[in-house]
């Protein structure tokens, strides 16, 4: 099992609704694929962490590149699993405010880092508390 976690930039602030319009189109892909994981958003920027198989994550995460809703990925880390972060979520979603997206700033030290193995980094903590309020 494979995870990546990423950061990218909207080409234009999304509205709720195509918030959900995404939402939706990628909790089917990712049934689809055998992905899981967490999309956050926060005044047009997103923070994503997706895993699955290596074949499935790798095809799913192509096609995110490909995605011209957004510019400017930022691969955060990738890494291999035992387990799933977040298995019952076929894509998990939330918005962020200013405050707390300004966490992220410690991304670009961070680059290198398998972050399922260092529990501290503001990233996995934010996705980790996210998850954990909501099981």
């Amino acid at each position: 099992m494979e995870y990546i976690v990423y950061m990218s930039t909207a080409v234009r602030p999304f509205t709720d609704e195509e918030l959900k319009v995404l939402l939706l189109q990628s909790q089917v892909n990712n049934v689809k694929n055998n992905i899981t994981g967490m999309l956050l958003y926060c005044e047009g920027s997103f923070v994503q962490v997706i895993e699955g198989e290596k074949e499935d994550l790798h095809r799913t995460y192509q096609k995110i590149q490909e995605d011209r809703r957004h510019k400017g990925i930022i691969e955060i880390a990738q890494g291999t699993i035992e387990n799933r972060n977040f298995p019952k979520w076929s894509m998990g979603f939330n918005t962020l405010s200013h405050v707390e997206f300004a966490q992220f700033d410690a991304f670009i030290e961070g680059a290198n880092v398998n972050l399922f193995k260092y529990g501290s980094h503001p990233a996995l903590t934010i996705l980790k508390t996210f998850a954990k309020s909501y099981f």
